[in-house]
């Protein structure tokens, strides 16, 4: 794999090396890059993951890839050391970061539905671990149950151990969501809200946060007093 330097495919690459691009950037800069890779003749893929540094860890990624194919077999080994699958969506580079932005606009509208969700049981005085169950039972997912118990036990501070995915991050990609979503003539109502939220969250100094955080904004405008406050 080549290194991710920015400047790399400008400051003249090797001829026939091979560029992966793990970023998670808006779709056009994908395709700038490519087009600069293909002038450098250079192999160029996009790789975005879905997973934490942990998980890299435990070969637990989710690895989405697109771009040049005679590529992607010498790649795939390193795909393979870091993640459980390799979703491979075509040739077109970009369309692996229309796939990253997508998943990621899955993962925050689950997110706001858990915030919702529990806020819901606070102020009808259901005991969060019971809700924890239920969603545990209806929606086993690894992803869902992480979130689902980070905000039952108001775990939303990064720790060395969880660093979590900070609030300040979540509202570069949600802004690349909506770009994409206004751009392409697809409404995102549900983005708009997760927006909302976590402008609300770093407002608030909490740009560190994990994006869960954004269960203090719906807390707060159902009257509940977040307990670090």
């Amino acid at each position: 794999m080549a290194s991710q330097d920015e400047n790399y495919l400008t400051s003249h690459p090797k001829p026939g090396s091979t560029f992966v691009d793990c970023s998670t950037v808006y779709p056009t800069t994908t395709e700038e890059n490519a087009r600069k890779a293909q002038q450098a003749s250079v192999y160029y893929l996009a790789s975005p993951v879905f997973g934490r540094p942990d998980l890299a860890a435990a070969k637990k990624l989710v690895v989405v890839t697109a771009g040049t194919p005679d590529a992607k077999p010498k790649v795939k080994p390193y795909q393979e050391a870091m993640g459980r699958a390799v979703l491979d969506v075509g040739e077109r580079p970009q369309l692996a970061n229309v796939a990253k932005l997508t998943g990621n606009f899955c993962i925050s509208s689950i997110i706001e539905m858990l915030g919702e969700a529990m806020t819901l049981a606070d102020k009808n005085g259901l005991d969060r671990k019971h809700l924890v169950a239920i969603i545990d039972e209806l929606f086993p997912s690894p992803i869902i149950h992480s979130y689902v118990t980070q905000m039952a036990a108001d775990r939303f501070q990064p720790t060395p151990e969880n660093p979590g995915f900070h609030v300040r991050l979540a509202l570069k990609d949600l802004g690349h969501i909506l770009r994409l979503g206004q751009k392409s003539g697809a409404p995102l109502p549900v983005a708009e809200i997760m927006m909302g939220h976590l402008k609300d969250q770093a407002a608030a100094g909490r740009e560190e946060y994990d994006w869960a955080a954004i269960a203090l904004s719906v807390r707060k405008a159902a009257g509940i007093k977040a307990s670090e406050e």
